[in-house]
């Protein structure tokens, strides 16, 4: 067999939790290995490098299209980690975004929620060929920052940056594996002397209709199972709980329905889909599990049959990658597509944005939310076992615009100079009750509301005048604030 020559970005895509991120523009993945240096007195060289805990960071940069399912996924707030219904999980092994609402759309993400977000990541790569070649997998990744930006030469722009503890490459036959995020209702076990259960009950409770994991066989489908989670058989190939990953013993001729080495799935007629866990293998796991309800738990696993990846539906056993355009897709959001209110909820006659009106020749807007972190380390553990988001969550707020008259600089300080015959404007009048709302919408005409963005009570921290020759005069203005929330409309974009 030939060697691939090269890895096009259409055979690459971005999953979180299992679900495939949209309109991907750049992706990066750099791991950093902090060593440190040992000497001792009389030796000029360097006697050893000890490893510390090593990190990936994680970039993701996207087009902003008017919907916030990018967003909530990376914030964890798509497949809910609550016990819910055994009936409201049953996502298939792929899954759309539809699960935590009804409306995939309809969704509000604040920056609260990205203070305490973790999810996993995967990145399938086609080497060439018709199928799946390889995978990623970044465990338990952080998010540690996000952006906005608005430019009037360009696309709106939404960025994600996150952190993980480790990077694993599977291939071969392993290499389409995926994963699958668990929630309370599957993380339930009952503990024998030598196998931890799994994927039952929350209650640990063995039941005839328990939450059924796999399906094992076609004698066991959706009349018999009505709430299992895959639709076919699956190949269980590792188990991230927090910080740790364990990984099943690899052996190409094992039976699917019973999976490899130290994981398989229970044969016994009234658990058929429960994953159980060598306790032989990892002893800590028989006295004290290490996977709770509120715990962070995936499965990486395989399915059985080859994965192409153009695939079928997403709701198949083989749904594949590539994702179709069609007629209505909606690429991006360009400068027609959104209306900016820029305002001072202080200024006499103009409290509200719709009373004070949309703001006026902007050219930039970028948001960024800093989300200050600190990797959180124990001993006896090679990686951290968690990262603290500081709060309150960091947010600037950075806008442009042609300078046209005195009404912007003074909207700052809650003053209307629009209609005013005389009067002094000075820095020591700004306050912090300046607003932002951006409205995203799906036609030129506006009538077609996809997301709404805002930031309240922004504080000023700065301002530039600039005007060169052959040039425009120009405005810059930053805030500061501890908020951003992003909306749906309920409109899928």
């Amino acid at each position: 067999m030939a060697k691939p020559e090269k890895v096009r970005y259409s055979g690459a895509a971005i999953l979180v939790d299992g679900v495939q991120l949209k309109r991907v523009q750049n992706f990066s993945a750099d791991s950093d290995i902090p060593q440190e240096r040992i000497l001792e007195l009389a030796n000029s060289g360097i006697v050893d490098y000890v490893d510390q805990s090593p990190t990936v960071s994680v970039t993701i940069d996207t087009n902003l299209y008017g919907c916030v399912d990018n967003a909530a996924l990376i914030s964890n707030m798509v497949i809910e980690r609550a016990a819910i219904s055994n009936y409201a999980d049953r996502r298939r092994g792929f899954y759309s975004q539809k699960l935590a609402t009804s409306n995939p759309s309809y969704r509000t993400v604040t920056a609260l929620n990205m203070l305490d977000a973790y999810c996993s990541i995967a990145v399938p790569i086609l080497e060439g060929s018709t199928s799946v070649a390889r995978a990623m997998i970044l465990p338990r990744a952080a998010l540690t920052g996000y952006s906005l930006n608005f430019d009037v030469g360009g696309l709106a722009s939404e960025n994600f940056t996150l952190s993980s503890f480790e990077k694993n490459w599977y291939f071969g036959v392993l290499g389409d594996v995926r994963l699958f995020k668990l929630t309370d209702w599957h993380i339930g076990h009952t503990v024998t002397a030598t196998r931890t259960y799994m994927m039952n009950n929350r209650d640990g409770v063995v039941k005839g209709t328990c939450q059924a994991f796999g399906r094992l066989g076609s004698a066991i489908g959706a009349s018999t199972y009505p709430n299992q989670t895959f639709d076919f058989d699956i190949l269980p190939v590792a188990l991230i709980a927090g910080n740790e990953v364990y990984r099943s013993a690899y052996s190409p001729t094992s039976p699917y329905v019973k999976g490899y080495g130290d994981f398989y799935f229970s044969t016994s007629r009234n658990m058929r889909g429960v994953v159980t866990i060598a306790t032989s293998t990892w002893p800590k796991w028989a006295s004290t599990p290490l996977c709770r309800e509120g715990d962070d738990v995936y499965l990486v696993y395989r399915p059985q049959a080859s994965q192409t990846w153009s695939g079928n539906a997403l709701d198949s056993a083989d749904p594949g990658y590539a994702l179709v355009s069609t007629a209505g897709s909606y690429g991006g959001v360009g400068k027609g597509y959104i209306t900016a209110w820029l305002w001072n909820s202080v200024t006499v006659g103009e409290t509200t944005y719709t009373l004070a009106g949309k703001a006026l020749r902007l050219q930039t807007v970028a948001v960024d939310v800093s989300l200050t972190s600190e990797n959180l380390e124990e001993l006896g553990t090679f990686q951290y076992y968690g990262v603290v988001r500081i709060p309150p969550a960091d947010v600037t707020v950075t806008v442009t615009a042609n300078d046209s008259d005195i009404d912007m600089w003074g909207r700052l300080a809650g003053k209307d100079f629009e209609s005013a015959v005389a009067g002094e404007l000075y820095t020591g009048l700004f306050n912090g009750s300046n607003q932002l709302r951006i409205e995203v919408y799906k036609d030129r005409a506006k009538n077609i509301l996809l997301e709404t963005i805002t930031v309240s009570n922004m504080t000023v921290s700065g301002d530039s005048y600039s005007v060169s020759v052959g040039g425009n005069a120009a405005q810059e203005v930053t805030f500061l604030a501890d908020n951003l929330t992003l909306t749906g409309s309920g409109v899928a974009p």
